[in-house]
């Protein structure tokens, strides 16, 4: 039986697909990778990243524009949820929430996401570059 993620992350292929930027789908892979483990821990009625990002595939149109969408997904609410062990504050774009959950970790969300919206836009937009260099088999 398969999950509700994979369920989303095919509609999401799915979409990207008809919006002809098949491209973004290993840098979406890549960036909620970094996010995996987080909804399991936050308890509500928060939306998953991957069902933040579907929403959002569904309000853009062809031709879609890389940054347009760089710019979007740094604003999706998800971004807002912090992690602290300690004095360490989690780094959602260096370090993947599950390598930092431990016991005792405090999460809570803000009004504000973070990274700041421009930095997450530039490291997905690099993310599709590497994407771009790499061959296709």
């Amino acid at each position: 039986m398969r999950t509700p993620v994979e369920v989303t992350m095919d509609h999401i292929s799915e979409r990207l697909v008809a919006l002809q930027a098949a491209r973004w789908l290993p840098v979406l892979h890549a960036w909620l990778s970094q996010y995996r483990g987080l909804y399991d821990v936050i308890s509500g009625d928060s939306e998953s990243p991957e069902s933040q990002i579907s929403v959002l595939l569904e309000q853009i149109d062809i031709p879609l524009d890389d940054n347009d969408l760089a710019a979007r997904l740094a604003r999706l609410d998800f971004l807002t949820w912090r992690a602290r062990n300690g004095a360490q504050p989690w780094a959602p774009l260096e370090v993947p929430f599950q390598q930092f959950w431990v016991e005792g970790v405090a999460i809570w969300q803000s009004d504000r996401e973070y990274p700041e919206p421009t930095e997450t836009e530039q490291w997905l937009l690099n993310c599709l570059r590497k994407v771009a260099l790499c061959p296709t088999p």
